[in-house]
């Protein structure tokens, strides 16, 4: 047990820490992935304590972040921080196996080692929402504090004016310390494409794929705007739409494009940010068309935040995230009538979400599983209480799915 207590108490760098707990001939490991992001997945010999962490190969082996430690029956995540206060007072440096406080604690944990099947993980989600269920109004404190008491895991900012003002240094401060002070829980951004998100449309779209020099320029530089919140708080990815609604496939687009990323990418990396594009309801960004622009421009930085509500539009959700494959590093997941960018809930509309949870994890997809909801008609909150029973549905869904293949195994 040495090498877990090492490797949730150490201050060295991560990669030394990983390095013990790897070398430790008690731990079990398992290294799904590929080479670009990697799952590494960590047991005691009991299987009573679980670390998952994600990593990516950024010119090195940095951690991104503890992506789940212990999950109880109940579905409580346990927060890193409490369990390592636990374990300073509860593990001596040098003992050889956990005390019996501990180890009654762990008597409520499931058997882990039923859900490690040829070292992946089953079952395996990390709830998030985006602050876009409170836009057009400003962003606020008590929203966010909303989410945190309501379980979420992982925010993304919907950093579109009047919603958050990027440009004003007081309020980016001010929310930049409250994600200070909750480690770990900034997941992303969605970067801006309209000036004014209450006039959007009539005002005209921020593009990266607009053809006129002076607008693209305009867009991208809003953008910078937007990534200059890195500077204050860590986030790992920066959601940029593939063009605007209006934006047409044509090659004089797709160079616009090509140019932007070109100034948005070294900018973000430099903030420790992945630029992700977003399939929206254009020409430009069906799932194949992103990926042959990706493949033609070479363009090794960028990955793909899968919106499933904006492929129920155009194609088949299911079919998209199997050929997204990898690609696929974030989500914005809500539902529509096949009509409209209805911004539902999951369930609420028409996309087969069975189906959809069984296509990420064909793809072996092991990040957020983020909602991007409109309350319409309801209270914000009321529509929180009601994204964690979408959440509960998804869990439901994921158990049956793991049973289905232990059936056919």
């Amino acid at each position: 047990m040495d090498a877990l207590a090492v490797s949730l108490e150490s201050d060295l760098p991560f990669k030394d820490v990983l390095d013990v707990v790897l070398k430790d001939k008690d731990v079990r490991f398992g290294v799904p992935g590929d080479s670009n992001e990697v799952s590494v997945v960590i047991l005691d010999p009991t299987g009573d304590l679980l670390v998952v962490e994600q990593f990516h190969d950024n010119g090195g082996f940095v951690a991104d972040q503890v992506r789940e430690i212990a999950r109880f029956r109940v579905g409580l995540l346990v927060d890193m921080m409490g369990l390592k206060n636990r374990l300073r007072d509860a593990i001596a440096p040098s003992s050889a196996e956990l005390p019996s406080p501990l180890s009654s604690a762990h008597a409520c944990l499931p058997d882990f080692r039923s859900t490690i099947k040829d070292d992946k993980l089953s079952c395996f989600m990390i709830r998030g929402i985006s602050t876009h269920l409170f836009a057009p109004g400003k962003l606020k404190l008590e929203q966010l504090e909303a989410i945190v008491s309501g379980g979420f895991e992982r925010i993304e900012i919907f950093a579109l004016k009047p919603h958050f003002d990027y440009r004003n240094r007081r309020f980016t401060s001010d929310i930049a310390s409250w994600f200070s002070d909750h480690d770990s829980l900034l997941h992303s951004i969605h970067t801006p494409f309209c000036l004014d998100y209450q006039a959007r449309g009539a005002s005209g779209w921020l593009s990266i794929g607009d053809p006129e020099t002076q607008k693209r320029e305009k867009a991208v530089d809003e953008i910078r705007w937007a990534l200059e919140l890195a500077e204050r708080v860590p986030f790992r990815y920066a959601v940029v739409h593939m063009g605007s609604p209006d934006d047409t496939y044509t090659l004089k687009h797709l160079d616009a494009i090509y140019y932007s990323l070109e100034t948005v990418l070294p900018f973000a990396k430099d903030r420790g940010v992945q630029v992700a594009l977003e399939n929206i309801p254009n020409q430009l960004s069906p799932v194949e068309k992103m990926l042959r622009f990706l493949d033609e421009t070479q363009l090794r930085d960028v990955r793909i935040c899968f919106d499933s509500g904006h492929s129920n539009l155009l194609g088949d959700p299911v079919e998209e995230i199997s050929t997204a494959g990898k690609h696929i590093v974030t989500t914005h997941l809500h539902d529509n009538h096949g009509q409209k960018d209805e911004h539902l809930l999951p369930f609420e509309g028409s996309i087969p979400w069975p189906k959809v949870l069984e296509s990420f994890d064909r793809i072996d997809y092991q990040g957020c599983l983020l909602f991007e909801l409109k309350a319409g008609k309801r209270e914000s909150l009321t529509v929180l209480q009601l994204a964690l029973q979408a959440f509960d549905r998804f869990r439901k869904c994921q158990e049956e799915l793991v049973e289905m293949k232990s059936r056919e195994e």
